[in-house]
């Protein structure tokens, strides 16, 4: 996540995830593949010199006042690790280069980071650093986990990566907080007993509890935005919550 100055309410979703789950709930279809799109923008600045913000997709302007875009994820991801690998200059920086022309015109730009460590996570780790004479928490990591041990597991390897980053590159990369998603009681002592766990780390906060809801998964499915389909719903109150706490 990156939060640079710029147009009062303006949001911008980026993502890198190949799978393209954000992109398809909003409605939107993904970019095919060898056509131009973040990924070619990261990996081939050469051939490409046109502007990225063409590609950017208003989402539901009548609905979020023309305040929430999308930059649609693009089937060239499933490769992006691989092309990193074979890139000239600094692969961490690929994404930060990329994206720098949009910076003057949204005030939050939000990577949705792939399921994996790999080159991919190095560049938008790289990108959510703290840039000079920026306070802390102007930028940084928001992490979703889930309640269950195996996301602690995971956990404990992406706080690895984000040090093995940080030192690497020597850049400040500020831990927004932990996002406890898809949470439900009813799973008993394990779900939680890993709630109380990931409260008790203290450092980075967990900034929102969401629970497991029928709301979001039906947002899914007729590709809305679940503030725009159940705006009242508790899921949609928590994601409120996370803005507030980030804000």
């Amino acid at each position: 996540m990156r939060l640079p100055s710029g147009l009062a309410g303006m949001r911008v979703g980026s993502g890198l995830v190949p799978q393209g789950h954000l992109t398809s709930q909003l409605g939107v279809k993904q970019t095919p593949p060898g056509e131009e799109s973040l990924v070619t923008h990261m990996v081939d600045r050469d051939r490409v010199a046109s502007n990225l913000l063409d590609q950017v997709v208003a989402i539901e302007p009548d609905h979020f006042e023309g305040r929430l875009s999308l930059l649609p994820s693009s089937f060239d991801a499933f490769l992006l690790d691989s092309q990193l690998g074979s890139i000239r200059g600094p692969r961490e920086a690929s994404l930060q280069r990329a994206l720098a022309p949009l910076e003057e015109h949204f005030d939050v730009i939000v990577i949705d980071a792939p399921p994996n460590l790999g080159l991919a996570m190095d560049a938008g780790l790289y990108y959510g650093h703290r840039r000079k004479n920026e306070p802390v928490g102007a930028s940084g990591v928001l992490i979703p986990v889930e309640a269950e041990d195996s996301s602690a597991d995971a956990y404990a390897m992406l706080d690895s990566q984000i040090r093995t980053v940080s030192l690497d590159y020597e850049v400040d990369i500020d831990r927004l907080g932990l996002v406890v998603n898809k949470f439900d009681k009813r799973k008993g002592y394990v779900a939680t007993h890993s709630l109380n766990e990931w409260q008790s780390l203290g450092t980075p906060p967990v900034v929102s509890v969401v629970p497991d809801l029928k709301e979001q998964r039906e947002a899914v499915h007729v590709k809305q935005p679940l503030l725009m389909y159940a705006p009242t719903s508790t899921q949609a109150q928590r994601m409120r919550e996370i803005r507030r706490r980030l804000a």
